[in-house]
């Protein structure tokens, strides 16, 4: 296909470099449901030219700058920046290049309350351009404006969206001397469309006037408020009473394409990138007087000069370091993440009021909340939480990934590795959470917990979070197909009763080994069924999908998927390869994205890892595959699926010293057996998964009814609270047992 059609819906940014290039007009610019524009392709006109693939920012490549960027703080005078949203940065360049005969292009309310861009070559027209617009920008034929402009010889300074700097640079095909970029620090885009239904909604009978997204009344701060002047009066709106402002900041309301932004990274795509320097106060107070600060990215030496210009009028210039600057703008180095509530306010747009969807949002529950490692650096962790995720989607259940990081950096193990760029189009997941307290949010969007798969039980991975310590007593609580990750569970006999006791408030359990249900009956005294790793539940197809998502194509080759670094192992595998003339591809942690991993394993002559799920792939693939046996990631887990699926003994091996290659690539695996007890196993964790996506909460009565007079008894004695007791308030209460000092006190009293 060589039209704009091959690009996905996802990656298109709607900048419309695609129509303005098209030599025969075949290409119109079409809105979807919630108005954001999408080209649309007459096919009897197209004459398959390829002039508006070449020309998408989606897919094409540009030569940006390098990592030489230099980062200011900077403030423009008190005047000016009492117009601006930040630091009015943006202002002294362009009074710089219309003071030098040039034009300066950007986006600007016409109209009253439409936005698009456009040409100005007066100061006095500066005022249209200045401030934010949370609106995409109608482009229409700018593209080719600026080409003729710069034809001409003019110069020009083009601001945008860093996607719509990509577009240009596309269309025009070629570098301009006399054009200067700026790239705007960019959340994402919310739709005209948006804008206008929310107007219409909420003032009805009146004229806008003017519209500020941040207005400065009361300083230069997050407190973002919503004015609207109309000719009846003047509204100022804080943005958590804005349907409009709300959806956009809490990224509910923007273009798909913005949640995979490959602009949204260093290096920028601009000369110059501007934004507001948020946070800059933590590093120096000095630096925030409350009237705005700007972050300034000096990206080549084409916008060092340009900036060079306006220096004389700073009222601050100061460097600083851009780890300064990535701690209050995130989209710095990774695109907004998706809010999890996506879907339902797409689904709701047509039905109702802006107001009534995000008041219908704001009260939406999912039906499951799932908690696994799905987050990790970790091409398994992350399929098997989307398999699952999958499964419950069949069955017409709705559910969210709970991102809990473990108080890790998420710059360091989230952004932009391979879990959350695969997540950006094909997982359901939910914001960031810092801390274990902070999951006690999560009992307001479901009624409904699941823990599994991987190694959530295991005793040197897990936190306390794992056993769901933070769900409420009255929520229902599932472990599916969770790994203890070995056959026992190493714990002191202190914790082994913290954990037997939150074990104990679960509704349902399975594990993934047969291990586990020894150790849930001989340590915990509860019963526990078998499923195997969600990645065997979904049909071979699923996988077949994302294989096709991946651009590689085949080779003759050894996939060498290893964990954990064996140069005797290397070492076998290249000599035997050489030997052969097969090419060696090796994959660690975070080489290629998730979907190419899945193409390599499915592609490979054959497959040697130390993985889990690398050797889970390669069964469901009836790949040939040779496994070493890696006992400090979990030893069971082989032997128990190694059981289950009648592998060879053959295929394992316990260290490279033994290995040999040239005796197991031989090996051969008798698939249809296999393949008929993946299904046999598919039968069983489907029937349970039925079972689970119907389950009800089950009051234990007895129980129930025991704790409720002994807290009594223990609160008064201990604590005199006799307003829990009138009241009757057992539940708060019963959300204390997992608090560890509380629990083992009243565990105490309780056995006494």
């Amino acid at each position: 296909m060589r039209n704009i059609n091959c690009i996905k819906k996802a990656q298109c940014t709607g900048c419309g470099a695609c129509r303005s290039i098209c030599p025969k007009s075949a290409i119109t610019m079409t809105p979807d449901t919630c108005g954001f524009m999408y080209p649309d392709v007459d096919l009897n006109k197209c004459i398959n030219c390829g002039k508006c693939v070449k020309s998408c920012p989606a897919k094409t490549t540009h030569k940006i700058n390098n990592q030489n960027y230099v980062c200011k703080a900077a403030m423009a005078n008190d005047d000016i920046r009492k117009e601006s949203s930040s630091g009015g940065i943006f202002s002294l360049l362009a009074e710089y290049i219309l003071g030098n005969n040039g034009v300066v292009i950007g986006a600007a309310f016409e109209n009253k309350a439409i936005v698009k861009h456009i040409i100005i070559d007066k100061i006095e027209d500066l005022k249209k351009l200045r401030g934010s617009k949370y609106v995409q920008s109608a482009l229409t034929d700018i593209y080719q404006k600026t080409k003729d402009i710069l034809d001409a010889k003019k110069t020009v300074l083009f601001s945008g969206t860093p996607c719509q700097i990509a577009g240009l640079y596309s269309f025009l095909g070629k570098s301009y001397s006399n054009l200067y970029t700026i790239d705007i620090m960019c959340h994402g885009v919310s739709s005209q469309e948006i804008l206008n239904k929310y107007l219409s909604e909420n003032f009805k009978d009146e004229k806008i006037k003017h519209i500020s997204f941040r207005n400065k009344d009361n300083g230069w701060n997050y407190e973002h408020s919503l004015k609207v002047s109309t000719n009846k009066k003047e509204y100022c709106i804080p943005y958590q009473e804005s349907s409009y402002y709300y959806l956009f900041l809490n990224a509910i309301s923007l273009r798909e394409s913005c949640y995979n932004c490959k602009y949204a990274s260093l290096p920028r795509i601009g000369d110059i990138t501007l934004g507001d320097f948020w946070e800059i106060k933590s590093y120096n107070k000095m630096f925030d007087d409350n009237l705005g600060t700007s972050m300034v990215l000096l990206n080549n030496k084409k916008g060092e000069d340009l900036y060079k210009n306006i220096i004389c009028e700073l009222k601050l210039n100061e460097n600083i370091s851009i780890e300064v600057a990535k701690n209050g703008n995130g989209t710095l180095t990774h695109p907004t993440i998706k809010n999890h509530l996506i879907t339902q306010f797409k689904n709701n747009y047509a039905k109702e009021t802006l107001n009534n969807n995000l008041a219908q949002l704001k009260e939406y529950k999912f039906d499951f909340a799932i908690y696994n490692f799905w987050w990790t650096i970790n091409y398994g962790a992350t399929l098997t939480a989307y398999a699952l995720q999958k499964l419950l989607t069949l069955y017409g259940r709705t559910s969210t990934l709970i991102s809990y990081l473990y108080d890790r950096d998420p710059n360091e193990v989230f952004y932009n590795k391979i879990s959350e760029k695969f997540a950006r189009e094909h997982l359901t997941c939910t914001k960031i959470y810092n801390s274990e307290k902070e999951l006690a949010e999560l009992n307001n969007i479901t009624n409904k917990f699941i823990v599994g798969s991987d190694q959530v039980f295991r005793d040197d991975y897990f936190k306390d979070s794992c056993f769901l310590n933070f769900v409420n007593y009255d929520k229902l609580k599932i472990a599916f197909s969770a790994s203890f990750g070995t056959d026992t569970f190493n714990v002191s006999p202190k914790l082994i009763d913290k954990y037997k006791f939150l074990l104990s408030r679960f509704d349902y359990v399975s594990v993934r080994e047969l291990s586990g249900i020894d150790i849930c009956k001989n340590t915990f005294n509860i019963k526990a069924k078998q499923i195997v790793d969600p990645v065997f539940l979904v049909e071979e197809n699923v996988w077949d999908d994302l294989v096709k998502e991946s651009a590689l194509k085949s080779s003759e080759y050894i996939l060498s998927y290893v964990l954990d670094a064996d140069e005797n192992l290397n070492r076998k595998i290249k000599d035997y390869a050489k030997d052969k003339n097969l090419d060696i591809i090796e994959i660690n942690s975070n080489t290629h994205s998730i979907q190419d991993w899945l193409y390599l394993i499915k592609n490979a002559n054959l497959v040697v890892t130390d993985s889990f799920h690398g050797l889970c792939f390669s069964i469901i693939f009836n790949k040939k595959v040779n496994c070493l046996i890696n006992t400090n990631r979990g030893a069971d887990r082989f032997k128990s699926l190694q059981k289950i699926l009648h592998i060879p003994q053959e295929v394992f091996f316990y260290d490279s010293d033994t290995y040999d290659i040239k005796q197991n690539i031989n090996i051969m695996l008798n698939y249809n057996e296999i393949n008929d007890l993946i299904a046999k196993a598919r039968d069983i964790g489907l029937n349970e998964l039925n079972k689970i996506v119907n389950i009800k909460k089950v009051k234990n009565q007895e129980n129930e009814e025991t704790d409720k007079i002994l807290l009594k008894k223990y609160y008064k004695k201990k604590f005199k609270l006799s307003y829990f007791i009138k009241k009757n308030i057992y539940l708060m209460l019963f959300n204390l047992l997992h608090k560890e000092k509380f629990r083992e006190k009243y565990l105490k009293y309780k056995n006494k």
